[in-house]
């Protein structure tokens, strides 16, 4: 829970060797919260892709994912904190990528105004 205002910048490199060649994803991820609870992003994807991948498709195809994430927050100024959990499935074919996750609390300070039940996410993606 940050606070309105904020800004993030962000970045995870993957490398990947295959038997083709390597494989380089440096993405550069910045957000932007213009209040508590709303946010604007921009990704932009760098891809790297040795010679020897020349005229093989980089992006997955017909490729299911499930994952889960660990999410947790603490604001100082009223002590308040939660951990939260998330379960998910992405399904990307080609250069665009569906994704579903349902995200619950494990944790919750007590002294939270609205306690939070769970949030759903509903989300596509597209690589230019």
């Amino acid at each position: 829970m940050l606070g309105s205002k904020s800004v993030i910048l962000k970045t995870l490199t993957e490398v990947r060797k295959q038997e083709l060649g390597i494989y380089t994803r440096l993405p550069l991820m910045a957000h932007y919260l213009p209040t508590s609870n709303s946010l604007i992003a921009l990704h932009i994807p760098f891809v790297n892709i040795n010679k020897s991948l020349d005229g093989i498709n980089a992006y997955p195809v017909n490729q299911l994912n499930l994952y889960f994430e660990y999410n947790g927050n603490y604001l100082v100024e009223n002590g308040t904190y939660e951990l939260l959990y998330a379960q998910g499935i992405q399904y990307a074919f080609k250069r665009l990528t569906v994704e579903t996750a349902i995200q619950t609390p494990l944790i919750q300070s007590n002294n939270l105004p609205d306690q939070r039940k769970y949030s759903l996410f509903i989300g596509t993606r597209y690589v230019f």
